[in-house]
């Protein structure tokens, strides 16, 4: 199965999912994540906010022992905001929540990046 082939799968098995089981299951992993030992040692994380069904983590931006980031994209190019309660975030052409793209901004570095 090439990859746009199994993204059309997975999208289509994403929406299939309830509300319910979307908030059970982001549950799980958000849980599973706190736990697991790459989070523990982890300083600076990237992680994104949901999208048409995808696990939701924004539980996780309430750690306050971690530097957390939000990706923004303009094009083909990637970028990651520092998070913190007063961000602004635009709708990218996807219609994805993020932080405005600042051309030749200074990247952080990431020790984790959950996508």
């Amino acid at each position: 199965m090439n990859k746009s082939s199994l993204r059309r799968a997975v999208t289509l098995k994403r929406k299939n999912l309830t509300a319910r089981q979307i908030a059970q299951r982001s549950q799980i992993i958000t849980s599973h994540i706190n736990s697991s030992a790459l989070w523990l040692e982890a300083k600076h994380i990237a992680l994104y906010l949901p999208f048409n069904g995808e696990v939701d983590l924004s539980a996780l931006l309430k750690a306050s022992d971690k530097q957390l980031y939000l990706p923004s994209i303009d094009q083909h190019k990637m970028q990651f905001h520092a998070y913190h309660d007063k961000i602004t975030l635009q709708l990218n052409r996807f219609g994805i929540k993020q932080p405005d793209f600042i051309h030749d901004m200074k990247q952080p570095p990431l020790d984790l990046c959950l996508m």
